[in-house]
């Protein structure tokens, strides 16, 4: 069951807002208590506005903060990008356990971007 935190809002938003759909992976989602998070962000935010608004939001997800990658509409970004009303950020969490690193073993990446992050985040695949 997800979070309260982690409902969708359907109160309108002010006019100098934009509403990100944030879609949370792994250990980002177990943080969290759930897999989507609308954010708020006022116009002309950043991507790195967003996911500091999302630490302030879920103190839980700081000590992976320099660690996560960061997906706009499924591009990855390295750069802060400005969002728009209506944008997806993916936040995926290091894929890692512990000192081990996972390494991918089959070549059958899927080439949809949706399908292709899907399959990376899961980690069925991975060990």
């Amino acid at each position: 069951m997800e979070s309260e935190d982690c409902k969708q809002s359907g109160a309108p938003l002010d006019e100098d807002k934009v509403r990100v759909k944030v879609l949370l992976f792994a250990r980002a989602r177990e943080l969290v208590g759930g897999s989507e998070v609308d954010l708020d962000v006022k116009e002309g935010a950043t991507t790195a506005d967003c996911v500091a608004e999302l630490t302030n939001r879920f103190e839980a997800l700081g000590v992976m903060r320099d660690s996560i990658v960061v997906a706009l509409n499924f591009d990855y970004v390295t750069e802060p990008v400005k969002v728009k009303d209506g944008d997806e950020l993916a936040i995926i969490p290091p894929i890692s356990d512990q000192d081990r690193s996972c390494w991918l073993l089959s070549k059958s990446v899927p080439s949809e971007p949706i399908e292709k992050l899907k399959f990376l985040v899961a980690g069925q695949y991975a060990y």
